[in-house]
C-alpha cells in the first residue's frame, strides 16, 4: 500500500495478500499504459500481480 510517496507493508503472507505461498521466488515491477504501477510476484504455486495508482 502507497502512503506519503513510500510504502508501507504490515504483514503480506498467504492470510493477508492472496499469495499462493509465502516463499517468494521472483519480484518484479511494470508500468502500465494507464501509468499505473505492476507489482510481480512469483511464488512455488503461482504468479500474483497487484496494480497500483496514482491519485
Amino acid at each position: 500500500m502507497s502512503q506519503d510517496q513510500g510504502w508501507k507493508v504490515d504483514k503480506f503472507d498467504i492470510h493477508t495478500s492472496g499469495l499462493g505461498a509465502n516463499r517468494v521466488n521472483a519480484i518484479a515491477i511494470s508500468t502500465g499504459d494507464a501509468g499505473e504501477t505492476h507489482l510481480w510476484i512469483g511464488t512455488p504455486c503461482g504468479l500474483s500481480c497487484y496494480r497500483y495508482s496514482r491519485a
